[in-house]
C-alpha cells in the first residue's frame, strides 16, 4: 500500500505550526543568520513558478544554517499596496483591501503546502496600518531632515534653520534646489511661508514641479520604465508629459556614498555595475552658453528658416523689436510678467496721443507698444498655467463680487490678474521666481508707485488651497478704496475678446523696471571640456524648459510638432535606437564662450532631460551620435585632433594633439582637460564639476491604494502631522476610480481631505515606499513603540543573504540602500548597508504548457494534443 503523502504532509505541517518550530528570538546566544526573499506582490493568480525558484534556495540555506548552529531569521510578508490591486478592484467592483486579503491567504496556503520554513509570527503586510504607520514615520523623518555636505550626512532641519538665523545662506553647504542667497537679517524678516518655502528646497522629502508621465486612463503618474511607445505598459493606454507638483526623495544627496559603498558588498559584479551605471558618476565641467537673438529670415537672405550652419550669420532684431511675445507658462519674463523695457521712448509710450483702433475704440498710449503687448496678452490667455486656470475660473465666476481681468497691461508690464476698481494686482508664481526674486521686487515697487497693490501666490498654494487664496484676495479688495479709472491717467482699449487692457502714462524719460532682462543661457555638463573648440551646435532634449521660450515664430509649428512626438517616447527607446536620427532647429543661437561665434540650437530626442542638464554641446568630431546628427542635417564638423580621420565616423581620442583649439593647441586631450577647466573658471563661464546621472526619486502617485502622506496644507504650506496622529489611514471609499484629472481619487473624499481648517495631501506614496525598509521590520515585527527595537536591530543588524531578481537592481535595491543610509545617519540602525550578500535566482524562460491527466489513470496529455485525440474524455487540469 502506497503512503498517503498528502495526509503525511498535512499532519507534520500542522505540528510544526502548532509548536512554532521556525519561530526565533533575538534573545539568543547563538550566532545570527538572516536569510531573506524579496517578498511578493499578492496577485489574484497566486504563486507562479518563478516564486519557488528563489524560495526553495533560501529554504535550503536556512535549514542548513539552522543545523550548523545558527539562530536563523527567515521571514515572509507581502508587498500589498500598488496600482495592480487598485486596477483589479476597479474592474471587479470590489475594494482592494478585500481582494488583497484574499490573495494573501491564497499565497500563504500555497507556501505552506510547499513546506517552507518561514517564521510567520513576523509576517508584515505593507497595507496594514500597523505597518504603514512606520512607513509614514520614516517619511516624516525624511521631511524633517536635510543633507549637510560638510558632514556628509543627514541632519535635523532645525540645525539648518539655526544656520540661516545666524549666518544666512551664503555659508551653508547642503544638497538643495536652487534659490537666491539671503542674509541672516533677510531670513529673520521673512514670513513663515517664505521661510518654509526655502526649507522645502533642502528637505530630503520635498515638493517640486516636474515633467511626469501622466496616464489619464490609469489615473496616475508612471515611471519611465512603465511607458513604451507613448503607451502604458499596463493596459496600453496613452501617456502624456505634464508638469505636476510632486513629492520627491533627495536620493541624489547620497549618490557618492551609494556608489562608494558598493565595494563593501558581496554582490555579483554585474549587479554592482548596473547600479554604478544608473548612478552614473562623471567628472568634467559645467559650462554656460549665452543665448543671442536669432536673425530674421530677411537677414539670412531667405524667405524661410532654413540654412542652418552658416557661421557668417549676424544677429537680428530682438523678440521685442520683432513685435513677438514669449510663450506663456514658463519664467516670469516668458509668461509675460516681465516688462517690455528696451523700447525707444516713443515705443514705451513716453509720448502719448489718442489713437483710433480697428474697433473704433480710442486709447491713450503708444501705438507701437500697444501693438506688441496686445498679441502677447492674448497668447498668454490661451496658455495659462494650471494654477492660473484654476484661479481664473474662480475670479471670473463673480464669487468675489469684484471684477477681475486676466493678463492685462499696466505700464510696461503684463500682470496675471487685476481688479481695476481696487487697483489690486494678483500674481501667480512658479518655481522660476526663486531665481528672479530681485527682479520681482523691482517690478512690484514700480507697480506700487503707480498706485497698485501686488499680492503673490505660489502655483502650489493655488492648487492646494484655492479657497484660502480667494479669501485673501477678497480681504485685500475690501481693504482698498474704490478707484475711478479715467482717461485722465489711463488709456483704455477694448480688444476683440471683450477684455480691457490699460497703459499708464509714464513721466517723460523714465524707462521703467527691467530695462535689461536677465540673460538667458543654456547650461551643459561635459566630461570633455578639452573639446570645447569642436562645438558646432547645441542640442536640447524635447522636454527642456528653454525649447518653447527660445523657438522663433518661424520655427514654432515645426518644433511643437516634433516635441509632441519626441517627448512621449520612452527614454529606453531614445537611448537604444541609435540609428534613428531626428531633430529640429529652434531658430535660436548661442554664443561660443571663447570664440564668440554663433552656434545654432537644435532639439533632438537623443538628448535626455533626465541626464546632465538636458542639453549637450555637440562635438561631432568626437561623439558618434553628434556626428550622425551633424551629417544628417548638414551641420559643420570641425576638426580639433591632429592626424585623425573623421570622414566616416567620430573619433573620441584623447591621445592626439589638439589643433584649431586656440590656447589648447599642441596638448593631448588628456593634458587639455585640466587647462580647459581652468580657463572656463577663469572666464566665469562655468566651473569644474562632478555630475551624476541619478535623479531624485519621484514619490507621488495619483492613486487610492497606497500609503497616505502624513501632510496637511495650511494656506498652501505643507505641515507634517504629529507622530501621535499616526497611522493616517485611508478613508473607506466606494468610488475610487480616477477622476480624469491629474489628481488622486482621494480628492473625492472631501470629509477626509478637509480637516481642522487644513487640507490633507491627496497623493499617495508609491509601491516602493513600504518595500524600502520591510527587512528592518521583520527584526521586530510586533513592536508598537518603534519601527524596530534597538536591541533587536543590534542583534540582527543586516541581511546575511538576500535572494531576488535582477529586475530590482536600480529600483528597490537602490531605494532600500538609500533609506538604510538615511536611518544610519539618524542613529536608528547600526549598519549603513542593508544587504550583505545578494544572489539573483535567474529567470525562467520559455513557454508554459497546459497539461492534463486522463481521469482514473496516470496518463498525461498536453492541451494542444486534445484535438487530435477526440476519443479521450474526462481530464483533470494540472496547470
Amino acid at each position: 500500500m502506497e503512503p498517503n503523502f498528502t495526509e503525511i504532509a498535512a499532519k507534520w505541517q500542522k505540528k510544526w505550526t502548532d509548536q512554532e518550530v521556525y519561530k526565533v528570538s533575538h534573545k539568543s546566544d547563538k550566532p545570527k543568520y538572516y536569510v531573506l526573499d524579496m517578498f511578493p506582490y499578492p496577485s489574484g493568480a497566486g504563486l507562479h513558478v518563478g516564486h519557488p525558484l528563489g524560495y526553495i534556495a533560501s529554504d535550503i540555506v536556512s535549514r542548513y544554517k539552522r543545523l550548523k548552529g545558527f539562530n536563523v531569521l527567515h521571514p515572509m510578508g507581502f508587498d500589498a499596496f500598488g496600482l495592480p490591486a487598485e486596477q483589479y478592484a476597479i474592474q471587479t467592483g470590489r475594494h482592494p483591501a478585500d481582494t488583497t486579503r484574499e490573495n494573501i491567504a491564497r499565497y500563504k496556503e500555497q507556501m505552506n503546502n510547499i513546506g517552507f520554513c518561514y517564521d510567520w509570527s513576523r509576517e508584515v503586510i505593507t497595507s496594514d496600518p500597523s505597518y504603514h504607520k512606520w512607513t509614514q514615520w520614516v517619511f516624516l523623518k525624511l521631511f524633517g531632515s536635510w543633507f549637510n555636505l560638510e558632514s556628509n550626512k543627514a541632519e535635523d532641519i532645525s540645525s539648518l534653520e539655526n544656520k540661516f538665523r545666524a549666518e544666512g545662506s551664503a555659508s551653508v553647504k547642503g544638497a538643495c534646489s536652487e534659490h537666491s542667497p539671503f542674509t541672516a537679517e533677510q531670513w529673520q524678516g521673512m514670513s513663515e511661508k517664505e521661510q518654509r518655502d526655502i526649507l522645502m528646497k533642502y528637505r530630503l522629502a520635498y515638493q517640486d514641479y516636474a515633467t511626469v508621465n501622466w496616464c489619464e486612463a490609469l489615473g496616475t503618474v508612471l515611471a519611465n520604465d512603465e511607458v513604451k511607445d507613448g503607451l502604458s505598459e499596463r493596459g496600453g493606454h496613452p501617456v502624456e508629459k505634464r508638469q505636476m507638483r510632486q513629492w520627491f526623495l533627495r536620493i541624489t544627496a547620497y549618490a557618492e556614498r551609494l556608489l562608494g559603498d558598493l565595494d563593501t558588498l558581496d554582490w555579483t559584479d554585474s549587479m554592482k555595475e548596473m547600479q554604478r551605471n544608473w548612478i552614473g558618476k562623471s567628472e568634467g565641467a559645467s559650462l554656460r552658453f549665452d543665448l543671442t537673438p536669432s536673425p530674421s529670415p530677411q537677414e539670412r537672405g531667405e524667405g524661410s528658416s532654413t540654412g542652418v550652419g552658416n557661421s557668417d550669420l549676424t544677429p537680428g532684431p530682438s523678440p521685442q523689436e520683432r513685435g513677438e511675445g514669449f510663450v506663456a507658462g514658463f519664467s516670469p519674463q516668458e509668461r509675460g510678467e516681465g516688462s517690455v523695457a528696451g523700447f525707444s521712448p516713443q515705443e514705451r509710450g513716453d509720448t502719448f496721443g489718442f489713437i483710433e483702433d480697428s474697433n473704433a475704440e480710442y486709447h491713450l498710449t503708444s501705438p507701437n507698444l500697444f501693438k506688441v503687448l496686445i498679441p502677447r496678452a492674448k497668447m498668454m490667455r490661451s496658455n495659462m498655467t494650471p494654477a492660473e486656470k484654476l484661479l481664473w475660473e474662480e475670479l471670473r465666476s463673480s464669487k468675489t463680487d469684484f471684477k477681475f481681468r486676466r493678463q492685462h497691461i499696466i505700464s510696461e508690464f503684463i500682470v496675471d490678474f487685476v481688479c481695476l476698481s481696487k487697483m489690486l494686482v494678483v500674481e501667480v508664481d512658479g518655481s522660476i521666481h526663486d531665481q528672479t526674486a530681485e527682479y520681482d521686487e523691482g517690478r512690484t515697487e514700480e507697480l506700487n508707485k503707480l498706485g497698485f497693490k501686488v499680492i503673490r501666490f505660489q502655483n502650489s498654494e493655488v492648487e492646494s488651497n484655492l479657497k484660502g487664496v480667494i479669501e485673501r484676495i477678497v480681504e485685500s479688495c475690501n481693504s482698498r478704496p474704490t478707484s475711478i479709472i479715467s482717461k485722465d491717467n489711463l488709456g483704455i482699449v477694448k480688444d476683440s475678446e471683450e477684455e480691457y487692457s490699460i497703459s499708464l502714462l509714464l513721466p517723460e524719460g523714465r524707462a521703467g523696471v527691467g530695462a535689461t532682462q536677465p540673460n538667458e543661457y543654456i547650461e551643459v555638463f561635459t566630461t570633455r571640456p578639452d573639446t570645447i573648440f569642436g562645438v558646432s551646435f547645441l542640442t536640447l532634449a524635447p522636454e527642456h524648459e528653454l525649447v518653447a521660450r527660445i523657438t522663433t515664430p518661424e520655427q514654432k509649428s515645426e518644433v511643437e510638432a516634433y516635441v509632441q512626438v519626441a517627448k512621449n517616447r520612452s527614454e529606453r527607446e531614445r537611448m537604444s535606437e541609435v540609428k534613428r536620427i531626428s531633430g529640429v532647429f529652434t531658430g535660436a543661437y548661442a554664443i561660443h564662450p571663447f570664440s564668440g561665434e554663433k552656434i545654432p540650437v537644435w532639439v533632438g530626442d537623443y538628448v535626455l532631460a533626465g541626464y546632465g542638464t538636458g542639453a549637450v554641446m555637440a562635438v561631432p568630431c568626437g561623439d558618434q551620435r553628434d556626428w550622425d546628427f551633424a551629417k544628417h542635417f548638414g551641420l559643420p564638423i570641425p576638426e580639433i585632433n591632429e592626424g585623425v580621420d573623421i570622414s566616416e565616423a567620430a573619433d573620441p581620442t584623447k591621445e592626439a594633439k589638439m589643433i584649431n583649439s586656440d590656447f589648447l593647441n599642441g596638448l593631448t586631450g588628456y593634458e587639455a582637460i585640466g587647462k580647459a577647466i581652468e580657463a572656463i573658471e577663469a572666464t566665469g563661464f562655468g566651473k569644474g564639476k562632478v555630475n551624476f546621472r541619478l535623479r531624485d526619486a519621484g514619490f507621488s502617485r495619483q492613486r487610492y491604494w497606497g500609503e497616505p502622506f502624513p501632510i496637511v496644507y495650511k494656506d498652501g504650506v505643507a505641515y507634517p502631522l504629529e507622530e501621535s496622529e499616526l497611522p493616517l489611514e485611508l478613508p473607506v471609499m466606494e468610488d475610487f476610480r480616477p477622476t480624469g484629472k491629474p489628481e488622486s481619487p482621494l480628492a473625492k473624499a472631501s470629509d477626509w481631505v478637509n480637516v481642522d481648517g487644513a487640507l490633507r495631501e491627496t497623493d499617495t506614496m508609491p509601491g516602493y515606499a513600504g518595500s524600502s525598509w520591510y527587512f528592518l521590520r521583520y527584526m521586530d515585527a510586533r513592536n508598537e513603540e518603534s519601527f524596530v527595537g534597538k536591541e533587536a536591530e543590534g542583534y540582527w543588524q543586516d541581511v546575511d543573504l538576500y535572494i531576488g531578481g535582477t529586475e530590482h537592481a536600480v529600483g528597490h535595491l537602490l531605494y532600500a540602500r538609500f533609506w538604510q543610509k538615511f536611518l544610519f545617519d539618524k542613529g536608528l540602525v547600526s549598519k549603513p548597508e542593508p544587504f550583505r550578500k545578494l544572489i539573483n535566482q535567474g529567470m525562467i524562460l520559455g513557454r508554459s504548457n497546459f497539461v492534463y491527466r486522463v481521469a482514473g489513470s496516470n496518463s498525461y496529455i498536453s492541451k494542444d494534443m486534445l484535438a487530435s485525440r477526440p476519443n479521450l474524455s474526462g481530464f483533470t487540469d494540472l496547470r
